[in-house]
């Protein structure tokens, strides 16, 4: 097909329709999440955790842990860092996406 063609693609034979998705299992759902705490609690950290006021953030090794974990990739879309008049960094905001 020559660039600049189009072409109709009939996807009504797909049986997949959003409307009648099952809801989870919840003792299943339950599982996956007390699987999630266990690996959580084991990977993760205080070293992996910084405290700014009373909020508690996961550092860039928790989430490099948890690629690991769940063989995960990540890509920074957008970044903001904002510095001083001598140039030191006052804050940072990254928008990361995972691939």
């Amino acid at each position: 097909m020559s660039e600049g063609n189009m072409m109709v693609v009939d996807d009504s034979t797909t049986n997949y329709s959003p409307s009648i998705l099952q809801p989870a299992d919840v003792n299943a759902a339950a599982d996956l999440m007390n699987n999630w705490e266990k690996l959580n609690n084991a990977i993760i950290t205080e070293k992996d955790i910084q405290k700014i006021g009373n909020k508690d953030f996961k550092k860039k090794s928790a989430w490099r842990k948890y690629a690991l974990a769940y063989n995960l990739s990540d890509e920074i879309i957008d970044e903001k860092i904002i510095r001083d008049e001598c140039h030191r960094i006052i804050s940072a905001t990254f928008k990361v996406k995972c691939i």
